[in-house]
């Protein structure tokens, strides 16, 4: 689908890039720098997401850090059974697996989006907007932010520019 005239993606993850070229005239994350509005952009990006993340919107849950552990010692039984020269290395992965979940702190579950990325953000006439809900549910904010910083990573980009765009976001977002 191609939008309406004056809307530009704020950026495309590179799975959605094809033979080099951006889809629907996107802008790549390489080149937000050349927008001039970068910050405005990526202020306006944060605070959409802020705000999903304060709805009350109605969402399933995802899987608690300690559910998800218990899925993965399932799972690893299991291919103990069919590999079981790596049991010891299994055991020892949930062992600090487990550690680790003893670790974190609390969180205070919210709306997520669930795929965020720069991919996710169009803009229009100044305004920008977030797409794409079909992973929403109830899980950690601090998810979605990870999860932008950890696609920025994923596109190539050198270290400090993933800084100053992340940088840019987290600031805006704390806000």
């Amino acid at each position: 689908a191609v939008p309406d005239e004056g809307v530009e993606v704020l950026g495309v993850h590179p799975l959605q890039a094809v033979d080099g070229e951006h889809p629907e005239g996107g802008v790549g994350p390489e080149a937000l720098g050349e927008v001039d509005r970068e910050a405005e952009l990526l202020s306006a990006a944060a605070a959409r997401v802020a705000f999903l993340h304060a709805s009350d919107l109605r969402c399933p849950a995802r899987l608690t850090a300690t559910d998800q552990h218990a899925d993965l010692s399932k799972k690893l039984a299991k291919l103990a059974t069919v590999v079981p020269e790596h049991r010891t290395r299994f055991e020892r992965i949930l062992r600090t697996l487990a550690d680790g979940l003893d670790n974190l702190a609390p969180i205070e579950p919210g709306v997520i989006h669930g795929d965020l990325h720069i991919g996710q953000f169009m803009v229009r006439e100044g305004q920008v907007a977030l797409f794409d809900y079909d992973e929403t549910s109830i899980g950690d904010p601090c998810e979605d932010l990870a999860a932008f910083i950890a696609n920025l990573h994923a596109t190539g980009l050198p270290h400090e520019r993933v800084q100053q765009i992340g940088g840019t976001l987290l600031s805006a977002y704390a806000t």
